[in-house]
């Protein structure tokens, strides 16, 4: 709030108002180093871990391995991966409980969006995570792989999540 002190005369007698203007929210953004999609940032991280370190990564962040739901966020990813010339990276997505059912790892919602690659998932039970791979022939498809294996993590949050570090 800003408060404006203005003078108004009122017969004999000077009457002091002080008039409050709101300011408006400024648009909200996404914090150094993350990318705007829509109504959420993104982080492409640059160490390989493990499927659930990649999950506890992006926790601290107050963010979650990345959720996709639609053909314009997979392509989105797949033109600042392609930029970023990075190969393998971590998606949110599980079947980890229940085999050949793929949930979003922090919602716990079956993806109604997939862009596997032709014949995948492959693996079954040896095989519980999913991960975007860019190298030919795959082009930016999704993968089923081992969770212990070690890829980058995508992080995903809101653009009106606080900014604190969990855990710091």
């Amino acid at each position: 709030m800003i408060g404006l002190l203005q003078k108004y005369h009122c017969g004999s007698k000077i009457v002091l108002c002080i008039l409050l203007l709101g300011v408006q929210k400024s648009a909200a953004e996404c914090p150094n180093g993350w990318t705007r999609f829509n109504d959420s940032c993104y982080s492409f991280g640059h160490h390989d871990v493990t499927f659930l370190e990649a999950t506890r990564f992006c926790s601290h962040y107050n963010a979650y391995l990345v959720i996709i739901e639609s053909d314009a966020e997979n392509k989105f990813i797949a033109s600042v991966l392609e930029e970023l010339n990075s190969n393998r990276h971590w998606i949110g997505l599980t079947d980890e409980i229940v085999e050949g059912t793929w949930k979003w790892y922090s919602t716990d919602k079956v993806a109604n969006y997939t862009d596997w690659y032709p014949g995948q998932p492959d693996l079954g039970g040896r095989a519980n995570c999913a991960d975007i791979l860019s190298s030919a022939p795959y082009a930016y498809h999704w993968l089923d792989d081992d969770c212990t294996s070690k890829f980058r993590p995508i992080c995903e949050r809101g653009l009106d999540t606080e900014t604190s570090i969990v855990g710091k």
